[in-house]
């Protein structure tokens, strides 16, 4: 993949497959990969879904189907379809597939990541029509010190159960709120603890 340039559409298997670029839909579909109620061919199928244009989800009497043009895609080229999805949403670089702590969450997170790559464009990135996913993840990646950065900061001495700076701690026990992580409940089991709650009056 050509990092010089801004894909609008992916080569899989030597065919050209035309994608959503807006940087809005590829928060989407990193919403759906952190969603408690999908599981991990939900989240997959959705990336699909939401990032190819030419390829659809079609379900049938229980039997999911990965179509483009009609016609049901080869399971080679829904696997290559995947992987260019993934490295597309990393900005064309390959992961090394190896788990890491979560550290930021796009949802719990936006308002601080939005005011932050504000600041660097100039301008509210929410009031424009169109920016390629690219294009805002190189602002996001380029976010100055500020609260964001201190929050993922301290999550991650956290993480690795580094000692925090005196000032740190500080911010973390005025601000636990932001700096903690929402642990994802999915609906199921939302509806058990709201069961339990009221049990507990």
């Amino acid at each position: 993949m050509d990092v010089w340039e801004l894909p609008k559409s992916l080569n899989v298997c030597g065919k050209n497959y035309k994608i959503r670029t807006d940087f809005r839909e590829i928060v989407d579909i990193l919403r759906a990969f952190n969603d408690p109620d999908l599981n991990d061919t939900d989240r997959i199928l959705t990336m699909i879904d939401i990032l190819y244009t030419d390829i659809e989800i079609v379900e049938n009497m229980g039997t999911i189907y990965v179509l483009s043009g009609g016609k049901p895609l080869p399971q080679e080229e829904v696997t290559e379809a995947i992987q260019k999805g993934v490295e597309f949403i990393d900005a064309g670089t390959e992961g090394d597939n190896k788990p890491k702590p979560r550290i930021m969450d796009w949802e719990q997170d936006a308002p601080l990541i939005f005011p932050s790559v504000n600041k660097i464009i100039g301008h509210d990135v929410r009031a424009m029509k169109y920016m390629h996913w690219w294009t805002f993840l190189g602002y996001f990646m380029e976010i100055p010190d500020g609260t964001f950065l201190q929050v993922v900061n301290i999550r991650q001495k956290k993480n690795s159960k580094s000692k925090m700076e005196k000032w740190e701690k500080k911010f973390y026990n005025e601000n636990r709120k932001l700096c903690d992580l929402d642990k994802r409940l999915s609906k199921e089991e939302q509806e058990e603890r709201d069961k339990l709650n009221k049990m507990l009056g």
